[in-house]
């Protein structure tokens, strides 16, 4: 055992393979491609393309390893690229970052449970381990791995060729190339006119390329970084299970009597206030705004209150489940499920009030980007009080999983919802309709091109407005729809814009 374990050092000079030199090579075009596409007009055709390779070269380099892959990591893939569509599907700036986002970390953990780094089949109550282990620790224990699995491998000629001897000449032959070229510029007005070009075209095109190239290198050490040490199966003593229960063990130091002591006095001020403000707050379920207010005040007053109630709520059981002494079994408390479930309904209840509000807002000044994103959230947080209250009843509950899938499909319908379109579609049928006495033009003219088919509505005039009213909001509609044609004519690059193309633009 020993002896095995003091010739690791010596398997580690020739562990890159021909796979590992391809992949390593593909990583700097990779790095490149990215810093091309998510850069400049935007992510669009050429981020889709560029999930779909890493997707694709992912799958093929474990392949090479002979990782197990079943249909369900197949299947896996696919929802990732079907995500990656996003870039073509939508406009909006902000959707497509959460959804690089996503892709990201739906990548990182293909890796780590295909290569069985994870050593389990889905995410559990390590899901916080399994999080910084294949996204930190697996990708930077081989940071810099990418330099010598791409140019490490000797590969002699009988001429001794070899590519650093490459890279060395063609470093020396910058300043004398340069001064050359400055004396003959001198010498000939040709060939200076000729170097002006040259040097035009450097300045306007490929710097920017090289620039691109040399950020890139960051991506490709994390990108073969990550994908090596999965394959190779490095740090298994690392963030293993054992370890994980450990640290539970250790952190469990709070006794019962402080933690319960602690929370009580935040739990009977929400019982107060719920019972002195019902009529007010709970108002909101049946639309009834109070006198002397509008409903801009009313929904307003309170409702990202409520919201910061809900999160403080969510780290407070949290804080109790961590940090509260368990059982000899390893078992929480009888006590602490209780105060975990009551303060989990009662944050329940508020978070219901928040969007009853936030409807009530709606209804009266229309939809928003971030009305839609806080409901969105608010959502969210509503599916994970009700899984830690499963959790408390159910103890083999997978919660962790389930958050997983709810984030998902929640996700899924943020993404694939076209949300710019869906909110210039409800105000401008809401003012059309007259139920809705005015339209916020500002704010329309923020959304993405998505929301173009609905302000095109507006360029005529609305049955039962008045003339100032009508002229007011036709003169805003074209203007905004002027302006967005201007963008859309002046083409900066074909190459960026075929890269940064997408459907709503």
């Amino acid at each position: 055992m020993d002896q095995s374990v003091s010739n690791t050092p010596v398997c580690e000079k020739s562990k890159y393979g021909t796979a590992e030199r391809v992949f390593a090579v593909a990583s700097f075009i990779f790095g490149y491609i990215v810093l091309k596409t998510f850069t400049g007009n935007g992510a669009g055709a050429g981020a889709f393309c560029a999930v779909l390779l890493a997707v694709v070269g992912t799958a093929v380099y474990f392949a090479v390893k002979d990782a197990e892959q079943r249909l369900l990591n197949y299947l896996y893939l696919c929802g990732v690229a079907l995500f990656s569509t996003v870039y073509i599907l939508s406009d909006n700036g902000f959707i497509k970052f959460l959804a690089t986002v996503f892709v990201f970390f739906a990548l990182t953990f293909y890796m780590y449970f295909t290569a069985g780094s994870g050593k389990r089949r889905f995410i559990d109550d390590m899901f916080v381990f399994d999080l910084i282990k294949a996204n930190i620790i697996m990708p930077f224990s081989s940071y810099p791995a990418v330099f010598p699995a791409a140019f490490g491998v000797k590969r002699e000629r009988k001429t001794g060729f070899r590519f650093w001897h490459v890279l060395v000449g063609l470093a020396l032959a910058v300043v004398p190339t340069a001064v050359v070229a400055v004396l003959l510029s001198f010498a000939d007005t040709g060939f200076l006119h000729v170097m002006r070009k040259i040097g035009d075209f450097m300045t306007n095109g490929i710097f920017d390329e090289l620039l691109r190239a040399v950020l890139g290198i960051p991506v490709a050490m994390f990108v073969f970084g990550a994908i090596y040490s999965n394959a190779a199966k490095k740090n298994g003593n690392i963030l293993t299970r054992d370890q994980h229960d450990k640290f539970r063990r250790l952190v469990s130091f709070l006794p019962g009597g402080a933690a319960y002591a602690a929370v009580t006095p935040l739990f009977l001020l929400y019982v107060i206030f719920l019972c002195v403000q019902a009529k007010y707050y709970f108002g909101g379920f049946s639309a009834d705004v109070p006198d002397g207010m509008t409903y801009a005040e009313y929904a307003r007053s309170g409702f990202f209150e409520l919201c910061a109630v809900a999160v403080i709520n969510a780290i407070v059981i949290t804080v109790l489940m961590v940090f509260t002494k368990k059982k000899e079994d390893g078992r929480h408390p009888v006590l602490l499920k209780v105060y975990s479930i009551a303060l989990s309904c009662l944050t329940l209840l508020l978070i219901a009030v928040a969007i009853s509000k936030m409807a009530v807002y709606i209804s009266g000044y229309g939809l928003t980007l971030l009305r839609v994103y806080t409901s969105w959230f608010m959502i969210l947080l509503a599916f994970a009080f009700v899984f830690i209250i499963l959790k408390q009843v159910l103890p083999r509950f997978n919660y962790f999983a389930c958050l997983a899938v709810a984030f998902t499909v929640m996700f899924s319908v943020l993404c694939f919802s076209d949300v710019d379109a869906r909110i210039a579609e409800y105000n401008v049928n809401a003012y059309i309709s007259d139920s809705k006495k005015t339209i916020d033009m500002d704010q329309l003219g923020s959304l993405s091109d998505s929301a173009v088919p609905y302000i095109l509505k507006l360029t005529e005039p609305v049955e039962g407005r008045s003339d100032a009213e009508n002229e007011r909001v036709t003169a805003q509609a074209k203007q905004i729809l002027s302006e967005r044609r201007a963008e859309h004519m002046f083409v900066t690059d074909v190459i960026d814009d075929a890269l940064s193309f997408d459907l709503p633009g």
